[in-house]
């Protein structure tokens, strides 16, 4: 039986994570800095609760991450544990870079320490990249020119793998992931914003919903594909650092449309601009080309935004979802 080690169990990749590695025979272990109630909750009614051994442990101390490797021969390892908010890293650029960077080096400095084999993914974002133009849509060999603290951490983890395996010559995937969504996702992003604010307005609870600047563009997925990806990933005969996207981008405004006529709802009609709301420096526009995971792998995306808002939409009406107050 192949024992896997998910970093940050309790995240959306972590936990649909999870459920692929269960269903295909895996012993799944995973990390968490705390059991909040909510998670708990979630992985319960999801199944991982009962079927993965959790572990509390801070990524960024260096003895407890050597000490968790040492418990098991975790044949893969899954690096998904990070501060996510791109917003928030304005505000906390300190924590932001020490849940990202500082963790990133302790996983390697123990992995070295130890000699251990294990195959390891990585979890990149696209805010590396910085913005583009549609006729020039980021792959694999474009440059990276961040423009946030989190983007910025997120591109020296990246270094960091890349150099651990070139200099120790170890199994080590960078997944440059573009914005994916799912119900697990926690209220703080847009996507959860958007369908409980049109599911209150179309409940009659509010009348509108605020948000910044919605002509940002950027390629949404759905995250039960991009846990796919990911593990393809570690299934090659060596490692590869692939661009995971599904190659369609929209506005925001696209996406809130997309998810407010799902309730039959003239967005138009709900919407008030905050400006406040705006990122002190943001990307404009972002478009992806993952052609090499489709060459490689055969993998390519098939949910594109009017999909995910449906799905969304969906489960944001089921009763499982909504028992939950949510965070």
């Amino acid at each position: 039986m192949k024992n896997a080690l998910i970093l940050g169990i309790t995240s959306q990749d972590g936990m649909l994570l999870a459920q692929k590695l269960l269903s295909s025979g895996y012993h799944v272990t995973g990390t968490t800095r705390q059991l909040t109630p909510r998670s708990r909750w979630i992985l319960s009614q999801l199944g991982l609760l009962s079927s993965v051994t959790i572990h509390n442990v801070d990524l960024t101390n260096p003895a407890d991450v050597k000490s968790l490797l040492e418990q098991t021969q975790f044949t893969e390892i899954y690096n998904l544990s990070a501060q996510s908010s791109v917003s928030r890293s304005f505000n906390e650029p300190y924590q932001t870079f020490d849940s990202i960077t500082t963790s990133a080096a302790c996983l390697l400095q123990a992995v070295h320490e130890l000699c251990l084999d294990s195959r390891i993914f990585n979890a990149c974002s696209s805010d590396c990249f910085g913005s583009t133009t549609i006729d020039h849509p980021f792959n694999e060999q474009s440059p990276f020119k961040p423009l946030s603290p989190y983007a910025i951490a997120k591109y020296s983890a990246f270094l960091l793998f890349k150099n651990f395996r070139e200099t120790h010559n170890l199994y080590i995937s960078n997944g440059i992931l573009f914005n994916h969504e799912s119900p697990l996702r926690p209220s703080c992003f847009v996507s959860q914003k958007l369908v409980h604010s049109a599911h209150s307005i179309y409940s009659g609870k509010q009348d509108y919903v605020t948000l910044g600047n919605l002509s940002v563009i950027r390629d949404w997925g759905w995250a039960s594909e991009y846990v796919e990806a990911i593990h393809l990933l570690l299934c090659g005969s060596t490692p590869l650092d692939a661009v995971i996207a599904t190659g369609r981008s929209y506005s925001l405004y696209d996406f809130a449309q997309a998810i407010f006529s799902e309730f039959s709802l003239n967005l138009d009609s709900h919407l008030q601009i905050n400006p406040a709301l705006t990122r002190p420096i943001d990307l404009h526009q972002s478009y992806s080309c993952p052609r090499l995971i489709q060459e490689v792998y055969g993998w390519s995306a098939t949910v594109f935004v009017p999909g995910i808002a449906k799905r969304l939409v969906k489960h944001c009406l089921d009763p499982f979802l909504l028992s939950y107050p949510h965070d």
